[in-house]
């Protein structure tokens, strides 16, 4: 067994050992599926790098493993970008055409073209195992387009996040992230795609072994600061999902972080519309939402407090509203979670009640 063969082994093993520990964790949530799908196509790759760091391996038998292995890095970039989507709270561009189009067809186009030669076109043995030969056909330049656009899309989505993440916890996952994934992709970068170019080079292509600084990025994540298991956000969302009344998570800065499916339906806004704006756009009377979210804010929980709401058509609702921190495990505030029940109907009841007794008295 080879050096690369034997990196790629632990590579593997790696992969394989993150994803059992994120399904474990959380199956069902959207940022632990995006990230095992990734993990997933590494698995596929890693195991094509196997193969080629034999340099005993038949042409055959490393063509073969060179089209399985394709699986993997021809959806890695494209897998990475929909995990980034779900990671910096833009899951909802996965549902846009414009969006879920270019994610799904170009991984599909650069395989077709691996699987009928036109992107890797043969294999030369090396000191140390097979490597590729690419061809010199247009779809090795779409291939790194594709590859490089999509990483960079990635890593600055990344960045921005990390910039302005209101939440301390985020901000120090997504340094995390930032970083590994802008390491990996540098190095693997230069041994897969800029070093094959040379002929006579005999550096091994390790891209897929360089990624496990991002694998180790999101397992140091996971384990030090709570990435993928149950935050205030993802509770809110999961318990609060099918609940009638509207929920808006606010950071600590008093603007949207979230907002339940019944608040968006309830003030007439559409997913996302609301993110990083401040809260009291909702409501009738500005002045006294804020003194209610200082109250809050200060550690005193609001109960059943009876406030006006502005739509975004411009109609009022009255709702009430209960609201307290929340806090991380370290004690911080990390932001407000506001629960608003709309009591339109109670309101037109006791209008009517009203109505009839100052009627009766007449």
């Amino acid at each position: 067994m080879t050096p690369v063969s034997l990196l790629c082994i632990i590579a593997l093993a790696s992969y394989v050992a993150l994803s059992v520990r994120l399904l474990r964790k959380r199956p069902r949530t959207a940022l632990n599926w995006t990230c095992v799908l990734v993990l997933f196509g590494l698995m596929v790759w890693s195991i094509e790098g196997v193969v080629q760091g034999w340099p005993t391996a038949s042409p055959g038998l490393v063509r073969l493993f060179g089209n399985i292995g394709s699986v993997g890095w021809c959806s890695t970039a494209s897998l990475n970008l929909a995990f980034v989507l779900v990671f910096t709270h833009r899951r909802h561009l996965l549902r846009k055409w414009f969006v879920f189009l270019p994610l799904a067809a170009l991984p599909v186009l650069v395989l077709a073209a691996q699987f009928s030669g036109r992107l890797i076109a043969d294999y030369s043995l090396s000191i140390n195992g097979w490597r590729s030969v690419w061809s010199t056909s247009a779809w090795t330049a779409v291939f790194n387009v594709y590859y490089l656009s999509f990483t960079l899309l990635a890593l600055g989505l990344v960045f921005r996040f990390w910039r302005k993440a209101k939440l301390t916890y985020e901000r120090k996952q997504a340094r995390i992230i930032l970083v590994a994934l802008f390491i990996a992709t540098v190095l693997g970068s230069i041994t897969d795609i800029f070093l094959t170019r040379i002929a006579d080079s005999s550096i091994p292509e390790l891209a897929v072994v360089f990624i496990t600084l991002w694998a180790g990025g999101i397992y140091y994540a996971v384990t030090r600061y709570g990435l993928m298991n149950v935050t205030p956000q993802a509770a809110a969302d999961d318990i609060l999902a099918t609940m009638p009344d509207a929920l808006l998570l606010l950071g600590p800065d008093g603007r949207f972080v979230r907002t339940n499916q019944a608040a968006l339906d309830l003030f007439g806004y559409q997913a996302g519309e609301l993110t990083d704006r401040p809260a009291e756009l909702l409501f009738a009377e500005p002045a006294t939402f804020q003194a209610t979210l200082a109250r809050t804010t200060g550690g005193e929980p609001v109960s059943a407090l009876e406030l006006d709401c502005r739509t975004h058509d411009g109609l009022v609702v009255p709702v009430s509203l209960s609201g307290r921190v929340m806090h991380d495990r370290g004690g911080e505030p990390v932001g407000i979670v506001l629960v608003l029940h709309d009591i339109t109907k109670r309101k037109q009841t006791e209008a009517a009640l009203r109505a009839n007794e100052e009627s009766f008295r007449e």
